[in-house]
């Protein structure tokens, strides 16, 4: 990709670019306490599939007001999660164009430390509240089918014993099916659509058995 080339199709600046790394280690407090938004962490998957943005392309994808968005992008780009790129535009139609860090996000696999964990715990919980919200409005609505081949309204549960090397394909198998549906395109007769695979150490000793 040339260094200095406008993003725009008339005249603006554009900023040197690097190398766009194709993934980005997520390991500090910032990283996810940046993610701890659930609409954040929805744009860093549209954007993912984007290429190069802006903030009126992702109120376009995501259905939001552009008003609503621009503090959560610099959150993002004050994480380093975002990039900003160059402008298009003239004018009062002058706009910023950002792309993402890299083409895909990665957890560590170093130990975290403990404010780190922390900040991850809360990102992943904040996942979690998503899912609730929304499998709630969805089913308190009416409109959700819950059962049948074209279900739009679940949540499957086991428990296991499991070696590392079984995690190790749990994981893999896990990451396959979410990339499958990682398509931020909307497209006539779709519908967005949340997808949260959780894998955790069960621990009961502190749960009720009674």
């Amino acid at each position: 990709m040339a260094a200095k080339r406008d993003t725009g199709r008339s005249g603006g600046r554009g900023r040197g670019r690097a190398r766009f790394p194709d993934t980005f280690e997520l390991r500090t407090a910032a990283h996810f306490e940046a993610l701890r938004s659930g609409l954040r962490r929805v744009l860093v998957r549209v954007a993912g599939r984007m290429g190069e943005f802006s903030v009126g392309d992702l109120s376009e994808r995501t259905g939001r007001r552009k008003t609503g968005l621009y503090r959560h992008v610099k959150i993002l780009v004050d994480a380093g999660l975002f990039v900003e790129v160059g402008e298009r535009g003239e004018g009062r139609k002058r706009e910023q164009i950002y792309r993402t860090a890299a083409r895909a996000f990665t957890t560590t696999d170093a130990p975290l430390p403990s404010g780190v964990s922390g900040a991850l715990a809360d990102a992943i919980a904040t996942d979690l509240r998503l899912a609730d919200r929304c499998v709630r409005r969805a089913l308190e609505s009416g409109d959700a089918t819950a059962g049948g081949a074209s279900r739009d309204t679940w949540c499957g549960t086991t428990f296991a014993w499991l070696t590392t090397a079984q995690l190790r394909e749990l994981n893999r198998m896990a990451m396959e099916m979410l990339e499958r549906c990682d398509d931020a395109h909307p497209r006539p007769g779709t519908r967005h659509m949340g997808v949260s695979v959780v894998v955790y150490p069960i621990d009961l000793e502190d749960e009720d058995e009674g």
